[in-house]
């Protein structure tokens, strides 16, 4: 995959990505759970806040860090900061429960680099800067939660996975797949993660129906398309069937090179192999975009069953 990738250093076609200042915000949940099966576990919630812009400056030092084949004058750039929580199925336990997930926080400072080429390839390079662990401050931004929510208050982070650090770089690329004329698209999509936290590959494929029939890509909160205005209404509706394989997961191994004194998931018992649906829900009235994705996987490791958990994504353009 990152031969194919790195071999697209022809394509010269100029951005189509328009200027455009955007502010994010996403919130992942398991109790937003359209099957009404909200549970409180696993991947129990996560944060991000992320400001984006287009550039154009061949001097921008993120074009340096996050270089891609393309050789665009434009590309959207963000920085963002996230944090990630997981938890057991049982809150109120203080002990270590055994075969079932470990207490994990991860916080990272996310910076990407999006372009768009040739109307039908997308591509965003990632650097994630941070850590997990105590430090991360999953414990404190989960009894904040549910101590608003009223809901109860989790026992056991005094035995989460200790503090390590996070570095890793990620590469997402996507093509589309049959005419962008259409109001139905499929595009293909793989998608590259190497570092401290997490190594994995997934590929898959990406269902849409959008409103805009000239935009291959209509779930970008930015304008990608010529022709496209802020006061026009758009929508989108995806559904994305992938696989992913997972080489490892510090998330619940905890650190590659610690010494495993403490709970994890040990890499045997880790499932190599996941399948992944994410159904989206999209709209942008003027300035504003909201999302809402549903994700459902199967079993991350052989003792735990599947997950599923709920995404809203509001986006302002200013």
């Amino acid at each position: 995959m990152l031969l194919c990738i790195l071999s697209m250093s022809a394509f010269t076609q100029n951005s189509i990505i328009m200027p455009a200042h955007v502010f994010t915000v996403r919130h992942d949940n398991d109790f937003l759970n359209l099957a009404a099966k909200a549970t409180d576990e696993y991947y129990t919630g996560g944060i991000n806040l992320e400001y984006g812009f287009t550039s154009s400056s061949q001097k921008n030092i993120l074009r340096k860090i996050l270089p891609l084949p393309s050789q665009n004058e434009t590309s959207f750039f963000s920085i963002g900061v996230t944090q990630w929580m997981y938890t057991p199925g049982d809150l109120q336990t203080r002990t270590v429960a055994e075969n079932d997930y470990p207490y994990s926080g991860t916080l990272f400072l996310d910076i990407s680099r999006n372009v768009i080429f040739q109307q039908k390839n997308f591509m965003t390079a990632s650097l994630w800067l941070g850590v997990m662990g105590p430090v991360a401050l999953g414990y404190q931004t989960q009894l904040l939660v549910h101590k608003i929510m009223g809901f109860e208050k989790p026992k056991g982070w005094g035995e989460q996975l200790p503090n390590y650090p996070v570095i890793n770089y990620n590469i997402y690329y996507e093509r589309n797949l049959l005419d962008g004329d259409h109001a139905v698209k499929l595009n293909g999509l793989a998608y590259l993660q190497l570092g401290s936290l997490l190594n994995t590959a997934t590929a898959g494929l990406n269902f849409m129906i959008s409103n805009k029939k000239d935009n291959n890509f209509p779930d970008r909160y930015y304008i990608t398309t010529t022709n496209e205005k802020f006061g026009r209404l758009k929508f989108f509706i995806q559904l994305k069937p992938m696989v992913r394989f997972t080489a490892t997961n510090a998330i619940l191994e905890g650190g590659l090179f610690q010494a495993k004194n403490y709970y994890h998931i040990p890499s045997s018992n880790l499932e190599r192999f996941n399948l992944i649906l994410e159904g989206n829900m999209g709209i942008r009235a003027k300035r504003v975009s909201l999302v809402y994705k549903q994700i459902l996987e199967t079993p991350q490791f052989k003792t735990v069953h599947g997950h599923t958990y709920g995404s809203v994504i509001l986006g302002i353009n200013f």
